[in-house]
């Protein structure tokens, strides 16, 4: 007689490790993938790359634990699941592309905007009606300094307010160094050094409009007076002592303040 020996069948059970895994995965891709929608300016960057990875990790994790659950509906909805997860991970580094580059373009064009305004000391521009209207009354100026040394082959020194923009500047100094020899020492019978002050003509001009606001004059620091010996460079025959120049800031106190 033919003996059949039932077996009950004993459900699948999910491994608690599989779970934690799974959430702590999870877990890690949405904290990557906030900070790549933040801080990515291209979707190949390795924030959104490890969101990719670990989101895709949490997918078949999860998948994996469904299918151990329920054999032939859990393979499926992993799969699902998974597609899911790397289709909107993509629409979302991607709508965060659309927009950090749209905001990095802004910036890109406000800047070259900034640094076209030291033109307007040059008077190669007139003026950039994108900037913000000069207010007499106003304590605080988006404020662009242009230094220039007057030396031809030194570029002008360009100070602007940190985080300034185009929209918010209204105001250029610009500040223009000239030298006036004081006295002209000799040694050896036919070496010249020569005591120079630097001086400074600030001008004051709004971004707007390309109005002269106002000008002023800095007289720069007297230069050391000569020594009994002074040194020069090999095979030279002059030499210059130079005084500091003027601080623009000086001029951009008494202008608000008048």
């Amino acid at each position: 007689m033919d003996r059949t020996r039932v077996v009950a069948a004993t459900p699948s059970k999910i491994n608690p490790g599989l779970l934690v895994g799974a959430l702590a995965a999870l877990a890690g891709g949405v904290i990557t993938l906030q900070t790549a929608r933040e801080k990515s300016l291209s979707v190949v960057n390795d924030p959104s790359i490890i969101a990719l990875v670990m989101n895709g990790a949490a997918a078949l994790l999860l998948g994996f634990a469904l299918w151990k659950l329920i054999p032939k509906k859990g393979f499926v909805v992993g799969l699902l699941g998974t597609a899911v997860w790397f289709g909107g991970t993509g629409l979302v580094l991607n709508l965060a592309l659309e927009k950090n580059a749209a905001a990095a373009h802004r910036k890109w064009d406000s800047e070259s905007a900034l640094n076209r305004v030291q033109d307007m000391c040059s008077g190669r521009m007139k003026r950039d009606e994108r900037a913000k209207a000069f207010d007499p009354a106003a304590k605080k100026h988006g404020t662009i300094v242009v230094h220039d040394s007057g030396i031809a082959s030194t570029a002008p020194y360009v100070r602007t307010d940190s985080g300034l923009g185009i929209e918010d500047a209204d105001l250029v100094v610009c500040a223009k160094d000239s030298e006036e020899t004081l006295e002209s020492c000799t040694y050896d019978g036919y070496r010249t050094m020569s005591r120079v002050r630097v001086d400074s003509e600030v001008r004051f001009i709004s971004i707007k409009t390309g109005e002269e606001l106002w000008r002023t004059k800095l007289t720069g620091a007297a230069p050391r007076a000569c020594e009994d010996r002074e040194q020069f460079s090999e095979r030279s025959m002059s030499g210059t002592i130079r005084g500091n120049s003027p601080d623009p800031s000086v001029a951009y106190n008494q202008f608000i303040a008048r």
